[in-house]
């Protein structure tokens, strides 16, 4: 504007009109963003810590031997199945070792096992109960029962060849296979299993169910009697004199028989002994093993083994079981015991006629 032009007094109005809008506007807007401020830091920073503190909680679920407090149990129960899950195995592990009331021990004639219970009760009979079976006699068939008593089973066995040679010397209740001297070996492999029925059972033959001594069926398992009279099964022995050297000595005794039949129902025998330890390995071991009675599978013991070796490793193994350490000094290995010879016959017979599949379950491979 020049020096000549005269001063328009109500534009100079609006224009401070206009500056003092802008300077309220301006005034409002920080005034609003200044306010909020704090409340969008305090939110951000709750947020974040949220999110920390269930990161941590996750991970120290996961991984933290500590106990979680309920609240972070109930929080992360989603994230720590997965993680839940080796706890709960060795939870279920603890429990069934503390469940253990009774160790069994179970095997064939002329295994050991009498021997083996003895070593057991010298060193656990103020913890567990030591038995000479689960459901039957040691030497029999075993079969499950809902009992809450839980067992852990010793399986015990011997050697093949040498088992024949100690059941062809002493044939306990076996009447039809006694009397046999062990150059007649081949005749005690061949002949079946059983022996004709004596009158006394006849009284069992049309009963159904477990009427049996040991809760057997009558086609399961002869003599069904558990007390036959005096006059049935009796065999005539000859064995060396105990006195006077050279001399042979006739004698005549009750032999009970207790000789197990097939377990299909048939009632037939097994061919022979043979068949019968295939069979009673595969109970014993396999069948016992699954038994809701039993803790966890068998322990295979090998008769010949606990003698070389002795029963510390026996003994170990029953406290990794169990955890119960044996209150005994473990029995020495006799390294040097001698064995019975056998017959190389013999051995070829029963390589060629024995299940090795079978055998190998428990650790025994041909010689």
């Amino acid at each position: 504007m020049t020096s000549g032009e005269l001063k328009n007094p109500y534009r100079d109005r609006n224009t401070s009109r206009f500056k003092y809008i802008v300077l309220l506007t301006i005034l409002a807007v920080f005034t609003i963003v200044t306010f909020r401020a704090p409340q969008n830091k305090k939110q951000d920073m709750s947020n974040n810590t949220v999110s920390a503190t269930s990161l941590v909680i996750s991970e120290s679920s996961s991984h933290s031997p500590l106990p979680s407090s309920s609240s972070s149990k109930k929080n992360t129960h989603k994230n720590s199945t997965k993680s839940s899950t080796p706890r709960s195995q060795k939870a279920q592990q603890g429990q069934e070792k503390q469940s253990i009331s009774r160790i069994s021990v179970i095997g064939e004639h002329n295994s050991g096992t009498t021997w083996t219970k003895k070593e057991l009760e010298r060193c656990y009979s103020d913890h567990f109960e030591i038995s000479n079976r689960i459901t039957r006699h040691k030497h029999w068939f075993q079969y499950d029962t809902n009992t809450t008593k839980k067992t852990l089973a010793i399986a015990q066995f011997r050697n093949p060849y040498h088992w024949i040679l100690a059941s062809m010397a002493k044939p306990r209740r076996s009447p039809a296979h006694a009397n046999m001297p062990p150059s007649s070996w081949k005749k005690f492999l061949t002949t079946p299993w059983t022996v004709p029925r004596g009158k006394s059972d006849d009284q069992f033959r049309h009963l159904d169910g477990p009427v049996c001594k040991e809760k057997y069926r009558f086609n399961e398992i002869v003599s069904c009697h558990d007390d036959p009279p005096p006059d049935e099964y009796v065999v005539t022995i000859t064995r060396p004199s105990r006195t006077r050297k050279g001399r042979m000595v006739t004698n005549t005794k009750q032999i009970e028989p207790w000789y197990e039949l097939r377990r299909d129902g048939s009632g037939e025998p097994f061919s022979s002994i043979l068949e019968l330890r295939t069979e009673k390995i595969r109970n014993h071991v396999t069948e016992v093993s699954s038994f809701r009675s039993v803790a966890g599978d068998a322990i295979v013991v090998r008769y010949e083994e606990l003698v070389k070796r002795g029963t510390g490793w026996l003994l170990d193994e029953i406290e990794r079981r169990t955890g119960v350490a044996a209150h005994c000094d473990p029995t020495e290995g006799q390294v040097n015991r001698t064995t019975r010879v056998v017959e190389k016959e013999m051995i070829d017979y029963v390589n060629e006629n024995l299940d090795w599949e079978v055998e190998n379950i428990i650790g025994y491979e041909k010689w």
